[in-house]
């Protein structure tokens, strides 16, 4: 089931596993894996790992709204984190 973060309607959607699992059994397993560049194109999907995140704590707009957990702000829940060639070094 999908979650929804924020308490207005324009809440965000946020996929599970299984959800993930499900749409992705619909395509061959050679189909290559791509995240969206920032600045547009594509680049490959090298990597995935779970991580303990916060959940609504950037309010700039040049983050992502959830972030890792730090002393003063413990985790909310964990999290499947999709890592590109480009953030890894690759």
């Amino acid at each position: 089931m999908t979650k929804e973060f924020g308490a207005n309607s324009g809440a965000e959607v946020c996929l599970t596993v299984a959800e993930l699992v499900a749409r992705l059994s619909q395509f061959g397993g050679t189909t290559l894996m791509m995240l969206r560049g920032p600045e547009g194109g594509f680049v490959p999907l090298c990597d995935l790992h779970e991580t303990p995140v916060v959940l609504n704590v950037n309010s700039d707009p040049a983050f992502g709204p959830h972030d890792v957990p730090w002393e003063s702000n413990p985790a909310d829940t964990s999290a499947v984190v999709l890592l590109s060639g480009r953030w890894l070094g690759i």
